[in-house]
């Protein structure tokens, strides 16, 4: 059997003794220096293959500027998306006619888009501030979403006027003070209307007239 230095590449023969004697570990008998004699150990004098010869400095592969190129084009529209995404991104999302595609996007991506909010497309159907027999006030609204797209349940803010139209009372109706406990979801479909009905006790001055709207 036959093994190489890896120093100066000297091939000495070798026995299976030296190497259970040694564990493996050859002294060069040209240069002196130890090595691990299985590493290249082979039958023949002529089956020891070359040893590889490490690349030098200048002859390394250098990358392809085109690569160089390509991920930087990737990195710069990464940022662009993002900055874009950051600052304008609510507004954007808001756009009725880009709001599907990029439902599209962030289905393909895994996102979700901020919850689309346009209190111009939600309806006042009916709505009053009447007298009850024992005195309370019932407070009914039916309101539509008229929108294409799923909204919150908004905010409603009544307002209660004098003879002159001026306001002297008004309460905020949160979605947690109109909407039935049972109620899974908190934002109401495109195209739906839902009701509202509420008893309240009398305010102290006389009730002229009342006014409805909308918040988020």
């Amino acid at each position: 059997m036959y093994s190489q230095c890896p120093e100066c590449l000297t091939i000495q023969a070798i026995t299976p003794t030296q190497l259970r004697a040694n564990k493996g570990v050859l002294q060069c008998s040209h240069c002196a220096a130890y090595f691990d004699g299985l590493a290249r150990l082979n039958d023949t004098e002529d089956a020891i293959p070359p040893p590889a010869q490490p690349d030098l400095p200048w002859e390394q592969p250098t990358p392809d500027p085109s690569q160089r190129w390509g991920a930087g084009l990737l990195l710069g529209l990464s940022l662009f998306l993002w900055q874009v995404y950051y600052f304008e991104g609510h507004a954007l999302s808001q756009n009725p006619k880009l709001r599907p595609k990029l439902e599209s996007i962030c289905h393909f991506l895994g996102c979700r888009l901020p919850d689309y909010t346009n209190t111009d497309e939600l309806t006042v159907l009916e709505g009053s501030f009447s007298p009850m027999p024992d005195s309370y006030y019932a407070f009914r609204m039916v309101f539509s979403n008229q929108a294409a797209f799923a909204q919150p349940y908004p905010n409603i803010k009544l307002s209660l006027l004098d003879y002159n139209g001026n306001t002297f009372a008004m309460r905020v109706f949160k979605p947690k003070d109109y909407l039935v406990p049972s109620l899974n979801s908190h934002l109401m479909p495109a195209n739906t209307t839902t009701e509202l009905n509420l008893k309240m006790a009398p305010p102290k001055a006389s009730i002229g007239g009342s006014r409805f709207d909308f918040s988020y």
